[in-house]
């Protein structure tokens, strides 16, 4: 659709998470500010239906996050997980149901980037009438977070769960050999 309709539709995207760990399983999502709802909505439910029919498993259900609803495609064992929110004219796909709390609070003025002193000062000097095709801003909030206790925790766990599946497929590899 964005190719097709490109500005029409979308006015803004952006991709936001709690962490970079991209191959152990981070918490991302794609944010997309629409100038037409309907469109972007459509075309958005119509990508994740096309991923749920091909995994059999993957069962959709509608969820009340922060008093807004909120479409869940999962299935059993992880592969599929996409949530879906929408508040007022922007649109989150996400893999974590954290980041979608995070976004509703963000739109009920409850924490958002923008009100940060640190976001401000940066926009100051990077405003938007300067067209950047990219503008990456990491709050200090970000990375006080993956150095937090309770992230080193989970840390330990993906790594620990990483090393086990490892273990596994190794083990099963040997079997067939023998």
């Amino acid at each position: 659709l964005s190719r097709v309709m490109g500005p029409t539709v979308i006015r803004d995207v952006a991709i936001i998470g709690l962490d970079m760990y991209m191959r152990d399983g981070a918490a991302m999502g794609i944010l997309f500010q629409a100038n037409n709802n309907m469109l972007l909505s459509r075309n958005l439910n119509g990508q994740r239906q096309d991923a749920k029919a091909k995994t059999t498993s993957a069962k959709e259900e509608t969820l009340q996050i922060s008093g807004h609803e909120v479409s869940l495609i999962a299935s059993p064992d992880g592969r599929v997980r996409s949530y879906y929110a929408v508040d007022g004219d922007f649109h989150l796909v996400a893999n974590s149901r954290r980041l979608i709390e995070r976004f509703l609070q963000a739109g009920a003025a409850n924490g958002s980037l923008g009100g940060l002193a640190e976001f401000q000062e940066a926009r100051t000097s990077m405003p938007l009438t300067r067209e950047d095709t990219i503008f990456l801003f990491a709050s200090s909030q970000f990375f006080e977070n993956l150095a937090g206790p309770h992230y080193r925790i989970e840390l330990d766990r993906r790594l620990r769960s990483i090393g086990e599946m490892r273990s596994l497929k190794l083990a099963r590899m040997a079997a067939r050999v023998e």
